[in-house]
Protein backbone atom coordinates (compact mmCIF):
# COMPACT_ATOMS: atom_id res chain seq x y z
CA UNK A 1 0.00 0.00 0.00
CA UNK A 2 1.47 3.51 -0.64
CA UNK A 3 1.66 5.79 1.89
CA UNK A 4 -0.29 8.63 1.98
CA UNK A 5 0.77 12.62 2.60
CA UNK A 6 0.20 13.17 6.51
CA UNK A 7 -1.63 17.07 6.66
CA UNK A 8 0.16 18.66 8.65
CA UNK A 9 3.75 17.71 8.96
CA UNK A 10 4.62 17.14 4.70
CA UNK A 11 5.31 20.41 3.94
CA UNK A 12 5.14 22.23 0.54
CA UNK A 13 7.35 24.62 -0.20
CA UNK A 14 7.52 27.46 -2.95
CA UNK A 15 10.76 28.93 -4.55
CA UNK A 16 11.49 32.88 -4.29
CA UNK A 17 13.71 35.25 -5.85
CA UNK A 18 14.66 38.81 -4.22
CA UNK A 19 17.83 40.28 -6.19
CA UNK A 20 20.47 37.82 -6.64
CA UNK A 21 19.00 35.07 -4.29
CA UNK A 22 17.03 32.44 -3.99
CA UNK A 23 14.88 31.53 -1.18
CA UNK A 24 12.81 27.99 -0.39
CA UNK A 25 9.76 28.74 2.18
CA UNK A 26 6.85 26.45 3.44
CA UNK A 27 3.86 27.47 0.85
CA UNK A 28 1.02 27.66 3.19
CA UNK A 29 1.14 30.86 4.44
CA UNK A 30 1.64 32.72 0.75
CA UNK A 31 -1.12 30.16 -0.48
CA UNK A 32 -3.61 30.70 2.33
CA UNK A 33 -3.62 34.41 2.32
CA UNK A 34 -6.77 35.66 0.74
CA UNK A 35 -5.32 38.78 -0.87
CA UNK A 36 -3.41 39.68 -3.61
CA UNK A 37 -0.51 39.13 -5.11
CA UNK A 38 -0.36 35.87 -3.48
CA UNK A 39 -3.83 34.81 -3.86
CA UNK A 40 -3.54 35.96 -7.82
CA UNK A 41 -0.46 34.14 -8.38
CA UNK A 42 -1.69 30.92 -6.77
CA UNK A 43 -5.09 30.84 -8.37
CA UNK A 44 -3.73 31.24 -12.01
CA UNK A 45 -4.11 28.04 -14.48
CA UNK A 46 -1.02 25.76 -15.31
CA UNK A 47 0.52 27.15 -18.29
CA UNK A 48 0.40 25.19 -21.19
CA UNK A 49 3.20 24.10 -23.86
CA UNK A 50 1.29 25.16 -26.86
CA UNK A 51 3.27 22.60 -29.11
CA UNK A 52 2.76 19.81 -26.50
CA UNK A 53 -0.51 20.79 -25.34
CA UNK A 54 1.36 19.39 -21.90
CA UNK A 55 1.25 21.67 -18.65
CA UNK A 56 4.55 23.36 -17.99
CA UNK A 57 6.03 23.63 -14.30
CA UNK A 58 3.79 26.94 -12.62
CA UNK A 59 6.36 29.59 -10.85
CA UNK A 60 7.64 28.56 -7.90
CA UNK A 61 8.09 24.93 -8.26
CA UNK A 62 11.47 25.13 -8.75
CA UNK A 63 15.03 26.88 -8.63
CA UNK A 64 14.92 27.19 -12.66
CA UNK A 65 11.16 28.78 -11.81
CA UNK A 66 11.18 30.89 -8.78
CA UNK A 67 8.82 33.33 -8.43
CA UNK A 68 10.78 36.58 -8.94
CA UNK A 69 9.72 39.36 -6.65
CA UNK A 70 10.31 42.66 -7.95
CA UNK A 71 11.23 46.06 -6.93
CA UNK A 72 12.50 44.25 -3.35
CA UNK A 73 15.38 44.25 -0.87
CA UNK A 74 16.92 41.14 0.29
CA UNK A 75 16.81 42.54 4.07
CA UNK A 76 13.02 43.46 4.00
CA UNK A 77 12.03 39.91 2.89
CA UNK A 78 14.77 38.18 4.97
CA UNK A 79 13.35 40.21 8.12
CA UNK A 80 9.39 39.28 6.79
CA UNK A 81 10.51 35.55 7.03
CA UNK A 82 12.15 35.42 10.14
CA UNK A 83 9.08 36.41 11.81
CA UNK A 84 6.53 34.36 9.79
CA UNK A 85 9.05 31.92 10.30
CA UNK A 86 10.44 31.98 13.78
CA UNK A 87 13.08 29.73 14.75
CA UNK A 88 12.78 28.15 16.85
CA UNK A 89 9.21 28.80 18.04
CA UNK A 90 9.98 28.25 22.02
CA UNK A 91 12.38 31.14 21.81
CA UNK A 92 10.26 33.31 19.78
CA UNK A 93 9.13 36.31 22.61
CA UNK A 94 12.94 36.53 23.28
CA UNK A 95 13.83 36.48 19.50
CA UNK A 96 10.79 39.21 18.60
CA UNK A 97 12.39 41.36 21.43
CA UNK A 98 15.89 41.69 20.19
CA UNK A 99 14.04 42.92 17.09
CA UNK A 100 15.38 46.66 16.01
CA UNK A 101 12.49 49.32 14.76
CA UNK A 102 14.23 48.57 11.58
CA UNK A 103 13.61 45.00 11.48
CA UNK A 104 9.84 45.01 12.47
CA UNK A 105 9.44 48.78 10.01
CA UNK A 106 10.62 45.89 7.32
CA UNK A 107 7.76 43.25 8.99
CA UNK A 108 5.59 46.56 8.43
CA UNK A 109 5.97 47.01 4.96
CA UNK A 110 5.56 43.53 3.92
CA UNK A 111 2.57 42.47 5.44
CA UNK A 112 1.10 45.80 4.45
CA UNK A 113 1.87 45.45 1.09
CA UNK A 114 0.96 41.91 1.07
CA UNK A 115 -2.15 41.78 3.34
CA UNK A 116 -0.60 39.35 5.63
CA UNK A 117 -2.93 41.33 8.13
CA UNK A 118 -2.36 39.47 11.55
CA UNK A 119 1.61 40.25 10.57
CA UNK A 120 1.12 43.61 10.29
CA UNK A 121 -1.12 43.70 14.05
CA UNK A 122 1.64 41.89 14.98
CA UNK A 123 4.57 44.57 13.73
CA UNK A 124 2.46 47.54 14.65
CA UNK A 125 2.27 46.31 18.22
CA UNK A 126 6.22 45.35 18.57
CA UNK A 127 6.88 48.89 17.52
CA UNK A 128 4.13 50.58 19.64
CA UNK A 129 6.35 48.28 22.33
CA UNK A 130 9.78 50.38 21.33
CA UNK A 131 10.12 53.28 23.76
CA UNK A 132 12.64 55.00 21.39
CA UNK A 133 9.86 55.27 18.66
CA UNK A 134 9.62 59.28 18.20
CA UNK A 135 6.89 61.46 17.64
CA UNK A 136 8.05 62.07 14.16
CA UNK A 137 8.33 58.21 13.68
CA UNK A 138 4.62 57.78 14.59
CA UNK A 139 3.53 60.37 12.16
CA UNK A 140 5.93 59.40 9.67
CA UNK A 141 5.09 55.66 9.75
CA UNK A 142 1.30 56.19 10.47
CA UNK A 143 1.65 58.07 7.00
CA UNK A 144 3.00 55.59 5.18
CA UNK A 145 1.36 52.25 6.83
CA UNK A 146 -1.76 53.78 7.63
CA UNK A 147 -1.30 53.17 11.13
CA UNK A 148 -3.93 55.97 12.48
CA UNK A 149 -3.48 55.35 16.60
CA UNK A 150 0.34 56.47 15.53
CA UNK A 151 -0.74 59.20 13.73
CA UNK A 152 -3.12 61.30 16.26
CA UNK A 153 -0.52 60.41 19.39
CA UNK A 154 2.22 61.40 17.43
CA UNK A 155 1.16 65.02 16.82
CA UNK A 156 -1.03 65.31 20.00
CA UNK A 157 2.28 64.49 22.23
CA UNK A 158 4.38 66.27 19.89
CA UNK A 159 2.98 69.46 20.84
CA UNK A 160 2.23 68.35 24.48
CA UNK A 161 5.55 67.70 24.93
CA UNK A 162 7.12 71.51 24.30
CA UNK A 163 10.27 70.77 26.12
CA UNK A 164 11.39 68.45 23.28
CA UNK A 165 14.38 69.47 21.22
CA UNK A 166 13.92 70.99 18.10
CA UNK A 167 12.43 69.12 15.13
CA UNK A 168 16.08 68.21 13.36
CA UNK A 169 16.61 69.20 9.27
CA UNK A 170 16.30 65.36 8.10
CA UNK A 171 12.99 65.24 9.90
CA UNK A 172 11.47 67.74 8.90
CA UNK A 173 12.60 67.36 5.47
CA UNK A 174 10.43 63.98 5.26
CA UNK A 175 7.62 65.85 7.49
CA UNK A 176 7.46 68.66 4.91
CA UNK A 177 7.15 72.45 5.42
CA UNK A 178 3.10 72.99 5.88
CA UNK A 179 3.21 69.50 8.92
CA UNK A 180 6.70 70.88 10.37
CA UNK A 181 4.92 74.52 10.50
CA UNK A 182 1.41 73.38 11.56
CA UNK A 183 3.23 70.76 14.46
CA UNK A 184 5.15 74.10 16.05
CA UNK A 185 2.29 76.26 15.62
CA UNK A 186 0.45 73.03 17.99
CA UNK A 187 2.59 73.26 20.46
CA UNK A 188 2.86 76.76 20.85
CA UNK A 189 -0.97 77.16 21.24
CA UNK A 190 -0.72 74.11 23.77
CA UNK A 191 1.41 76.54 26.19
CA UNK A 192 -1.07 79.39 25.68
CA UNK A 193 -3.79 77.27 26.65
CA UNK A 194 -1.98 75.71 29.88
CA UNK A 195 -0.74 78.97 30.94
CA UNK A 196 -3.66 81.41 29.73
CA UNK A 197 -6.49 80.04 32.05
CA UNK A 198 -6.68 78.56 34.88
CA UNK A 199 -9.20 75.42 34.25
CA UNK A 200 -6.55 74.72 31.65
CA UNK A 201 -9.56 74.36 28.35
CA UNK A 202 -8.04 73.65 25.77
CA UNK A 203 -9.84 76.47 24.02
CA UNK A 204 -7.28 77.38 20.69
CA UNK A 205 -5.43 74.01 20.51
CA UNK A 206 -8.28 71.98 19.53
CA UNK A 207 -9.71 73.93 16.39
CA UNK A 208 -5.97 74.06 15.19
CA UNK A 209 -6.02 70.33 15.57
CA UNK A 210 -8.88 70.22 13.83
CA UNK A 211 -8.14 72.86 11.14
CA UNK A 212 -4.84 71.19 10.25
CA UNK A 213 -4.61 67.28 10.93
CA UNK A 214 -8.36 65.83 11.24
CA UNK A 215 -8.80 65.40 7.54
CA UNK A 216 -5.63 63.38 7.22
CA UNK A 217 -6.31 61.62 10.56
CA UNK A 218 -9.76 60.60 8.45
CA UNK A 219 -8.21 59.82 5.48
CA UNK A 220 -5.39 57.31 7.30
CA UNK A 221 -8.49 56.18 9.30
CA UNK A 222 -9.99 55.45 6.03
CA UNK A 223 -7.04 52.89 4.71
CA UNK A 224 -6.65 51.83 8.84
CA UNK A 225 -9.85 49.86 8.12
CA UNK A 226 -9.44 48.50 5.10
CA UNK A 227 -6.53 46.65 6.59
CA UNK A 228 -8.97 45.37 9.51
CA UNK A 229 -6.22 46.57 11.87
CA UNK A 230 -8.13 48.94 13.81
CA UNK A 231 -9.67 47.73 17.15
CA UNK A 232 -13.53 48.56 16.89
CA UNK A 233 -14.20 50.49 20.30
CA UNK A 234 -17.93 49.01 21.67
CA UNK A 235 -20.62 51.96 21.14
CA UNK A 236 -18.11 54.22 20.20
CA UNK A 237 -18.05 56.29 16.78
CA UNK A 238 -15.46 55.63 14.10
CA UNK A 239 -13.02 58.33 14.46
CA UNK A 240 -12.70 57.74 18.24
CA UNK A 241 -12.50 53.90 17.48
CA UNK A 242 -9.52 55.11 14.99
CA UNK A 243 -7.60 56.55 18.25
CA UNK A 244 -7.76 53.14 19.89
CA UNK A 245 -5.09 51.17 22.09
CA UNK A 246 -2.01 54.10 22.06
CA UNK A 247 -0.47 51.97 24.95
CA UNK A 248 1.71 49.17 23.91
CA UNK A 249 1.09 46.57 26.32
CA UNK A 250 -2.82 45.65 27.05
CA UNK A 251 -2.72 45.55 31.25
CA UNK A 252 -0.56 48.81 31.21
CA UNK A 253 -3.28 50.25 28.98
CA UNK A 254 -6.40 48.87 31.48
CA UNK A 255 -4.55 50.22 34.28
CA UNK A 256 -3.85 53.69 33.28
CA UNK A 257 -6.65 54.16 30.86
CA UNK A 258 -9.57 52.06 32.16
CA UNK A 259 -9.40 49.41 29.52
CA UNK A 260 -11.47 52.72 27.53
CA UNK A 261 -10.85 54.59 24.44
CA UNK A 262 -12.76 57.26 25.81
CA UNK A 263 -10.74 57.16 28.82
CA UNK A 264 -7.76 57.28 26.76
CA UNK A 265 -9.08 60.55 25.02
CA UNK A 266 -10.32 62.25 28.13
CA UNK A 267 -6.73 61.52 29.57
CA UNK A 268 -5.26 63.83 27.23
CA UNK A 269 -8.08 66.22 27.75
CA UNK A 270 -10.49 65.40 24.68
CA UNK A 271 -13.29 64.05 23.23
CA UNK A 272 -15.28 63.28 19.78
CA UNK A 273 -18.53 65.18 19.26
CA UNK A 274 -20.23 65.24 16.24
CA UNK A 275 -16.93 63.84 13.82
CA UNK A 276 -14.64 66.86 15.88
CA UNK A 277 -11.67 66.58 18.23
CA UNK A 278 -13.26 68.79 21.24
CA UNK A 279 -11.61 70.06 23.93
CA UNK A 280 -12.87 68.86 27.71
CA UNK A 281 -9.93 70.08 29.61
CA UNK A 282 -6.92 68.51 30.88
CA UNK A 283 -7.11 64.73 33.39
CA UNK A 284 -5.15 62.44 33.82
CA UNK A 285 -2.18 63.27 32.91
CA UNK A 286 -2.59 67.21 32.27
CA UNK A 287 -0.76 69.41 30.01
Amino acid sequence: MKPIHNQRFFVDVVFFQVEDELYKVPKKPFMENPHPPFSDIFSLPLPKDESTNTDLQPEGTSEENPIVLEQLLKVDFERFLSVLFVNPPFQAAKFFESLTIDDWTSVLRLSTQWHFIALRMFAIYHLSCKKDLTYIDRILLARQYSVSKWFFTGVVDFARDYTMSEISHIDAGKLGLCTTVSLYHLRGQARKDRDGNSSGSLVGFTPLFNKHFLDELRGIQATDKEYCSMVPGEGLDGLTAALVDAMPNKDQRDSQLGGSVKDYLLSRGFEIADGQLKSVGPRGRGW
